[in-house]
């Protein structure tokens, strides 16, 4: 079982906001999930973007009122 991780973006500029989440994406491993909360959506779009190029990684992202959050699993889903 793998390590559970929260990231908080909401008052971080882009672009360090996106280079945060890519460096703690970058120190997961296989089985850790990761929630991630922000309120840019430009932020939100850059990072699905990111998280739509890597293979290795599964993902969720939803709107809540003005913040939003992405929930990110390193592995196949499931396990």
């Amino acid at each position: 079982m793998g390590s559970h991780y929260q990231l908080h973006l909401e008052h971080i500029p882009w672009p360090i906001s996106v280079l945060k989440f890519n460096n703690a994406v970058s120190a997961m491993r296989t089985g850790d999930d990761m929630i991630v909360t922000m309120r840019d959506p430009d932020v939100v779009e850059n990072i699905c973007q990111l998280l739509g190029s890597r293979s290795d990684l599964h993902y969720e992202a939803q709107q809540n009122d003005a913040e939003y959050s992405i929930h990110v699993v390193k592995g196949k889903p499931g396990r």
